[in-house]
């Protein structure tokens, strides 16, 4: 598995973006604690995960951008939760 993040800007305010996060959430390991950005185990590479939410969005207004980031070098300012799923995952890696 690989672990990426996924950033996005959501700009049409009538689009329901319910099956978006549907979309993200099939995977099994996910983390969601900023509004805009999620990290992510999935066995889908960047291409194939981009276009499995590409095509639940908005493509003429909205923004996407999907990253594989090697989590091991993760820094920040998150609350204890958040650093703790960090963590875990990392202890996990492949």
């Amino acid at each position: 598995m690989k672990t990426f993040i996924i950033s996005y800007d959501l700009r049409n305010k009538n689009k329901d973006y319910t099956d978006l996060f549907s979309e993200i959430k099939k995977e099994n390991k996910w983390w969601r604690y900023l509004d805009n950005a999620w990290i992510i185990r999935t066995d889908f590479n960047t291409k194939e995960l981009s276009e499995r939410l590409i095509s639940k969005m908005d493509k003429e207004l909205d923004n996407l951008l999907v990253v594989e980031v090697d989590i091991k070098y993760a820094n920040g300012w998150l609350p204890k939760e958040a650093w703790d799923w960090i963590e875990n995952t990392k202890s996990k890696i492949d």
